[in-house]
């Protein structure tokens, strides 16, 4: 057990300045800009990679809560910024057959296959993954008589 031994009769100590103002605690401001900004020394920090990553992030969850509408918006920007065109419209074509715009899940999905095929004719990434990704894009098509 641990005992301390406080004169109670003694004021607390004020602090040096009573005319400052104490903030509200648990309050934080935080400030987002899209800079590049120098750190260590005279090297720029390339922002778009970090830009990929949180708007993939946010178009899977979104897509996973059923929120299309939003994971649609977020792959168009994630396809503007220069992520992977082939898996990046295979989802949005999801996203727009799901919201029931069966035109637009459509040319989603012939971009998709566009890259895939591309992919595949330079011998580009995991050829297996791409031919069944191709499958699935061209099976979506056709079941939304797109061909």
């Amino acid at each position: 057990m641990i005992s301390t031994n406080v004169d109670k009769s003694q004021p607390l100590p004020q602090p040096q300045n009573s005319s400052a103002q104490v903030d509200e605690p648990g309050t934080i401001e935080i400030n987002v800009t899209n800079r590049h900004t120098p750190r260590g020394g005279s090297q720029d920090v390339d922002d778009s990679a970090a830009t990929e990553q949180v708007l993939s992030k946010v178009a899977r969850n979104e897509f996973q809560l059923k929120r299309y509408d939003s994971a649609a918006n977020a792959y168009e920007k994630l396809l503007k910024n220069g992520g992977d065109a082939a898996s990046i419209n295979q989802r949005l074509g999801q996203c727009y057959e799901h919201l029931g715009k069966k035109e637009d899940a459509v040319s989603a999905y012939k971009r998709a296959a566009s890259v895939l095929k591309a992919n595949m004719g330079s011998g580009r990434g995991n050829s297996a993954g791409q031919k069944a990704a191709l499958d699935t894009v061209q099976t979506a098509i056709k079941v939304l008589g797109g061909e």
